[in-house]
């Protein structure tokens, strides 16, 4: 108990804190051998995910098997990387495809509801070597 400070009640630091915890290391980026599923709806909410359902947040250069689940009749869903742009049609599309993603240069793969993309229905990953 501290007279002073009867509100920390037992346990208290003297001198230094213990340092904060260091940053994670962010996570490496996936290959072309995982495979990802790109989930657009029915809320508004897009994602794109290993099939472990890790979110993907950066990619190698590759060829990417692609799962594309568009469960809304008002959204779609758009693949614009460089060298490659496409997305399911018509709008009222709802299933699933399968695509075959080519990353041949490093850049922004970008997926998003094109409907949606100004309320937030948009993501991306970075491609690296």
């Amino acid at each position: 108990f501290c007279d002073p400070h009867p509100t920390l009640g037992d346990k208290f630091v003297v001198g230094n804190p213990a340092p904060p915890p260091a940053n994670p290391s962010p996570s490496p980026a996936i290959t072309a051998k995982t495979k990802l599923l790109l989930t657009a709806g029915p809320s508004q909410v897009i994602t794109l995910k290993t099939a472990a359902g890790k979110a993907v947040k950066s990619m190698k250069l590759g060829t990417y098997t692609v799962t594309v689940r568009d469960r809304g009749s008002d959204h779609n869903a758009h693949i614009v990387a460089p060298g490659y742009n496409r997305k399911t049609t018509p709008l009222s599309f709802k299933g699933t495809q399968t695509w075959k993603v080519a990353l041949k240069k490093t850049g922004t793969f970008r997926f998003l509801c094109d409907p949606h993309a100004a309320f937030g229905m948009r993501g991306s990953a970075k491609i690296v070597r």
